[in-house]
């Protein structure tokens, strides 16, 4: 169900990827399972947070609008960076899929990957666990962020 979820919310930010259709999306998301928890609610920029109750990670997905901009990020800590690492290989064929319809530019900038179209702009990286140290141990995860791109 972990990558079911991912790959649900993957598509459905490509499909209602926009600032007047952020409702539509808010709509999906609760009828795929997931709730929704209001940050600050003035209509800022992540004003909403999603958990996913059932899964064996934390998941997490924040939406918002900010002026003309729309932006949603996907969080997934896992326990290990091996399964970060497939789930990331699941979203990155959802992703290239859209992208191969809507003639996006595929880029590498140090661990992350960036599609751009002339709309959207969308990163996924897998970030690495780190062992427990001075601080807290910290969980590797997958980060993916879907945002408008700004025109220049």
């Amino acid at each position: 169900m972990n990558t079911d979820a991912a790959v649900a919310v993957v598509d459905l930010v490509l499909r209602y990827g926009f600032v007047d259709r952020m409702d539509e999306a808010n709509a999906e998301l609760e009828r795929l399972g997931w709730i929704p928890e209001p940050i600050d609610g003035d209509g800022s920029c992540l004003d909403t947070k999603w958990q996913y109750p059932s899964s064996d990670y934390m998941w997490r997905v924040y939406s918002g609008l900010a002026g003309a901009e729309f932006s949603v990020g996907l969080m997934v800590n896992t326990d290990l960076d091996s399964k970060a690492i497939a789930l990331a290989d699941s979203i990155r064929s959802v992703v290239e899929h859209w992208a191969s319809s809507n003639e996006a530019r595929h880029t590498r900038e140090g661990a992350s990957e960036l599609w751009t179209d002339d709309v959207r702009m969308i990163e996924l990286q897998v970030l690495p666990g780190s062992p427990a140290g001075p601080g807290k141990a910290i969980p590797p995860a997958l980060q993916l962020v879907v945002s408008n791109e700004e025109k220049p």
